[in-house]
């Protein structure tokens, strides 16, 4: 976990350097969300905590989760979740059928033992 949140903010600030003129703020609230995150995350790690670094905690928690809107638009809702276990539903049941199709094809496949040894 630490290497992921030592490179998830460095690859997302590199990835939103340069954003345009009407994306600028939404940028920097992803950043500063991600950020947040990342910083708390780090401090927890740290072997032992005193009031300062608890109070660095807070900071880094409500600073996240005064940001974390941002992403809303990208959260999955219950529709999509429910109409993707739909379409994942038919697609394994389409995948029994051919199975069980395949094997009922070839019956060559399906002859035991005795049928080897006759000559």
């Amino acid at each position: 976990m630490r290497n992921f949140v030592n490179i998830v903010l460095p690859a997302l600030a590199s990835a939103l350097h340069n954003p345009p003129p009407a994306q600028r703020f939404k940028f920097q609230e992803a950043l500063r969300c991600v950020g947040a995150l990342v910083r708390c995350t780090l401090t927890a790690d740290y072997p032992s905590h005193n009031e300062a670094t608890l109070d660095y905690l807070k900071q880094y928690l409500c600073e996240f989760h005064n940001s974390k809107d941002i992403f809303l638009v990208y959260r999955e809702g219950k529709a999509a979740d429910k109409a993707a276990n739909v379409v994942r539903q038919s697609l394994k049941d389409e995948h029994t059928a051919e199975s069980q199709a395949a094997q009922n094809s070839n019956p060559s496949k399906r002859h035991g033992l005795n049928d080897e040894q006759e000559t």
